[in-house]
């Protein structure tokens, strides 16, 4: 893979929380290495990583519902950071 997508910061934010069901968000040129992304999440917590296969236009395009779906943590790649709680989903 190219980019640089910090898969170690995500694991470690995971295992901090104890995050269980994490929703993964990329944009269409990074699907192709979402095996590569997924597979190192999901080994080393033991979470469950559902992947969004819908548009992606950036940080304002959060998927909605994610409380309906006990979604614990989206992990939206894009060019921003963007932190919300997911207590206010």
């Amino acid at each position: 893979m190219d980019y640089d997508l910090d898969i170690d910061g995500i694991i470690t934010r995971i295992k901090e929380r104890d995050y269980k069901r994490i929703l993964l968000q990329l944009p269409d040129g990074l699907k192709s290495s979402l095996k590569d992304i997924i597979d190192p999440i999901e080994q080393q917590t033991g979470a469950e990583v559902i992947t969004w296969f819908g548009t992606n236009f950036g940080a304002c395009d959060i998927p909605q519902n994610l409380k309906t779906l006990q979604i614990d943590m989206v992990v939206a790649f894009g060019h921003n950071v963007y932190l919300k709680d997911p207590e206010g989903w």
